[in-house]
């Protein structure tokens, strides 16, 4: 995708959004909480959950700040491989990419990705409640995937024994408040960082010119996958993520994962009106307001078009600014913020997070496929639908 098509993408789902969300209310704070939402996801570990119960009485505000962090949080998981826990699997081809010199394409991807199925998401908003019928779905779908993930790997004992120990893990973890962000920071960022500073990784000079085009494909599974997360409890974005993409390639997989992404965080505002019950941080903050589905779908189209416009817009600088960085500090300075917030939240996320760590560095070493690790969260989700 070029600039010049996305941004004609962004102006007529813009100009759409605004007009629908006007018709109900007033759309104009979207604009202040997509800037917002640019700082809440450049920052390693800073989730929007701290801020929104702040401003839960403005939904456009909320709106903004939900769709832009969807689409900045991949920056610190792609640059310095410090995810949060809804890119924690972007790390995996990110990083690669990184390494080739190739990180602005892997931003680009997640951007158009993002845009692309979060469009295809809010135009289908009407009937996504009839996905409720398929919840009987989740766990055959839910065992296909660790099967594939199984299957799929040529060291295949390692990457059973990570997959078991990642599962003791999640069940453990789904115990503790912050136990999920904990574990999922040791398999993909503390583990990823440590791993690159013990073999000297170092990032190459990253190209300032991409050539992004997300398939079809990608799209419409981003947009499947977020709408799972959105409507059923239990399911991450991640989590849906890897339920819908087995054996796909690492650039597809970036595009799918930023729809994913941002479709989960439109998809738990609009089940607020479609099924009574909210799903995310945002749709609790405004659900004491009962806004209409109509209303947030102009809110959550205005907020798709002028976060991915922005992302687009600021990505070369991203990257550039990147190129004048020493990757091992920044890589250290991350490992820092990321142990240093685990740490505030109390001695069990921490602990969590030091064993997930462990495993994720166990991964990598014995060449285990470290989406494996995903099972920390599969299996107590295919217990809890089972049950």
């Amino acid at each position: 995708m070029r600039g010049s098509e996305l941004a004609v993408i962004c102006l007529i789902a813009g100009a759409a959004g605004l007009l629908l969300a006007s018709l109900s209310g007033d759309p104009s704070l979207v604009f202040v909480g997509v800037l917002a939402g640019v700082i809440t996801g450049l920052v390693p570990g800073l989730h929007i959950n701290l801020f929104i119960p702040l401003v839960g009485g403005m939904p456009a505000l909320v709106a903004g700040i939900a769709v832009s962090h969807s689409f900045f949080d991949f920056v610190p998981a792609i640059m310095v491989g410090a995810p949060d826990e809804a890119s924690a699997l972007s790390v995996l081809p990110a990083h690669r990419m990184l390494l080739e010199g190739k990180a602005l394409e892997a931003f680009r991807l997640t951007i158009s990705g993002g845009l692309l199925s979060g469009a295809i998401a809010v135009a289908l908003s009407p009937v996504m409640g009839i996905a409720l019928g398929a919840r009987w779905l989740v766990p055959p779908v839910l065992i296909f995937s660790l099967i594939v993930m199984l299957g799929s790997s040529r060291r295949k004992l390692p990457t059973a024994l990570v997959m078991l120990a990642s599962a003791i893990l999640g069940a453990a973890a789904f115990r503790e408040s912050h136990g999920i962000p904990a574990i999922l920071s040791g398999f993909f960022g503390v583990a990823t960082l440590l791993f690159s500073l013990a073999t000297r990784a170092k990032a190459p000079p990253q190209q300032l010119c991409s050539s992004t085009i997300p398939t079809s494909r990608s799209v419409v599974l981003g947009a499947l996958a977020g709408w799972i997360a959105g409507i059923f409890p239990g399911i991450s974005s991640s989590v849906a993520a890897a339920m819908v993409s087995p054996r796909m390639r690492h650039k597809e997989f970036l595009a799918l994962l930023g729809g994913t992404n941002t479709v989960y965080a439109i998809a738990a505002m609009m089940a607020l009106p479609l099924l009574g019950r909210p799903r995310s941080g945002a749709a609790i903050a405004i659900s004491p307001l009962h806004p209409s589905l109509p209303f947030l779908a102009g809110l959550s189209l205005s907020a798709l078009a002028f976060s991915a416009f922005l992302a687009w817009v600021l990505s070369r600088g991203i990257v550039s600014s990147f190129n004048r960085i020493d990757y091992r500090l920044a890589s250290m300075a991350a490992l820092a913020i990321v142990i240093i917030l685990n740490s505030l939240s109390g001695l069990w996320p921490f602990l969590l997070m030091a064993a997930a760590s462990a495993v994720g560095f166990a991964a990598l070493h014995s060449g285990a496929r470290r989406s494996a690790c995903m099972a920390s969260l599969i299996i107590p989700v295919l217990l809890y639908y089972l049950a």
